[in-house]
């Protein structure tokens, strides 16, 4: 395989590549006082064990809130439930005394007309009151054979006995029913009474769940308004944790920079699988300027050791690319990329997940992973460096 830069791509040229790399170089330099980047980088680590413990705090606290807002809904919920039921319950009470009331309102016409009758037959007994007070003088067989003939005071005997026998019936009749009427009036107006007294303890009971329903959902809302509040601390815990760490990789990355050269032999490979030719092999008609590493699809790709991103993108030929500059003139790349999960500007930490293997690219057609090691420009065999595990080597 040929030098990685002698990409396909038009306008990308070696030259220019080197120059960017060349560029990014000068501007990582090494600490002038390695004392006070271990101060620092010690600092750090403590901060962001600080922060850890927070954050980890916060979650605890904010379970706890949010298994007291579900208990609330809960109640909340039950509380919709029964004031449901109630109001089913002052809808059948309004309903029974409403009946109640029209059963009351058809005795009233009733009496009411039966007093009329009442009425009206004691004007037609006002005659028959006269006759009997009249009769008082004289006794009833006077009065019939007063009478011309015996057939006529038969006659008036009769009509006499059916009067009073008719009268008495009648009022006898009318006073029973005037006292059934009194009595059905009592009954419904303690059934009103006692409709009355329902809902009236219907209405409190709802003013009683109402006011609660309205204290749990205060309850609630200032639950929700500390939960929010603690989501917004926890937040910004976790972007205040992200932004140390990102400070912790960056100043190990700087601490590390210049010691690459003193790792050789001790660093492990960037992926699990085996060397499909080596560094200097004939490919294409060149030597290769790196390794070919067969893997499985999806295989995780790790740095090799702490550092920079200073590339991450698509070059033609290669795939996806991602570059990292390792101090002291040292780079390592990782070509044929799946995907990659870092940006140019990042920093990584030895054995960080950088990438995900595949076969991006024209050049390979199965699973694998491109790996160079550079200094300045020119490639170093990465088996010098890279001796972990041995299986990939073979």
């Amino acid at each position: 395989m040929n030098s990685l830069f002698c990409c396909r791509c038009p306008g990308v040229t070696f030259e220019k590549v080197r120059a960017v790399l060349f560029f990014i170089l000068l501007i990582n330099t090494l600490f002038a006082d390695p004392a006070g980047a271990a101060r620092q980088l010690s600092n750090t680590q403590s901060r962001l064990d600080e922060i850890t413990k927070s954050i980890e705090q916060l979650h605890r606290q904010l379970a706890e809130k949010l298994a007291d807002h579900a208990a609330v809904k809960t109640a909340v919920t039950l509380l919709d439930k029964q004031l449901g039921a109630l109001h089913r319950r002052i809808l059948a009470s309004q309903a029974g005394l409403a009946s109640s009331r029209r059963a009351y309102r058809r005795l009233q016409a009733h009496r009411a007309r039966l007093i009329d009758a009442l009425a009206s037959q004691e004007r037609q007994f006002q005659a028959h009151i006269q006759i009997a007070y009249a009769s008082r003088r004289q006794s009833r067989w006077k009065l019939i054979l007063s009478q011309a003939s015996l057939q006529q005071a038969a006659k008036n005997a009769l009509i006499y006995d059916y009067i009073h026998q008719a009268r008495r019936s009648r009022i006898e009749q009318l006073t029973a029913f005037a006292g059934r009427l009194r009595s059905n009036q009592q009954a419904l107006e303690a059934r009103q009474s006692q409709h009355q007294a329902m809902l009236d303890d219907l209405h409190q009971e709802q003013a009683a769940l109402h006011e609660a329903r309205r204290q749990k959902q205060q309850a609630q809302a200032a639950l929700a308004q500390t939960i929010k509040k603690e989501r917004a601390d926890l937040q910004a815990g976790q972007n205040k944790k992200r932004a140390l760490q990102k400070l912790l990789k960056q100043l190990k990355a700087q601490q590390s920079k210049g010691k690459f050269a003193s790792q050789a032999g001790r660093l492990h490979w960037p992926v699990t699988g085996k060397l499909r030719y080596r560094f200097g092999e004939k490919q294409a008609g060149a030597e290769a300027s790196g390794v070919l590493i067969d893997t499985a699809p999806g295989a995780p790709i790790s740095a090799v050791y702490a550092g920079q991103v200073i590339f991450a993108d698509w070059l033609d030929h290669y795939g996806w690319l991602l570059i990292i500059d390792h101090g002291n003139d040292f780079m390592s790349l990782y070509a044929h990329a799946e995907g990659l999960y870092k940006r140019a500007g990042d920093y990584v930490t030895q054995g960080e997940r950088i990438a995900v293997a595949g076969n991006s690219g024209a050049v390979v057609k199965t699973a694998g992973l491109y790996f160079e090691i550079r200094r300045r420009t020119v490639p170093v065999d990465p088996a010098r460096w890279c001796v972990y595990p041995a299986g990939a080597s073979s």
